[in-house]
């Protein structure tokens, strides 16, 4: 199975997800993990547990309909 995780950090996906991230690919499954704030240090981290990470769009201060949509 193929299991998408997103965070609205990239330091939270290891500090508070981590567990689960391992868990799952521990079980075998595919882990793909996202956040818009991209770490080398996350990403070194991450891939060394066999998780996938890849950056997202996300503005956080936006106050324009079109924009928000579009995160």
């Amino acid at each position: 199975m193929r299991i998408l995780v997103i965070g609205s950090r990239s330091v939270s996906l290891v500090n508070f997800r981590g567990p689960m991230l391992k868990a799952f690919r521990a079980l075998g499954h595919e882990v793909i993990a996202m956040a818009p704030d991209y770490d080398p240090k996350v990403h070194n981290t991450l891939t060394g547990w066999g998780v996938a990470y890849n950056n997202y769009f996300l503005n956080r201060t936006g106050t324009n309909l079109l924009q928000d949509i579009r995160s």
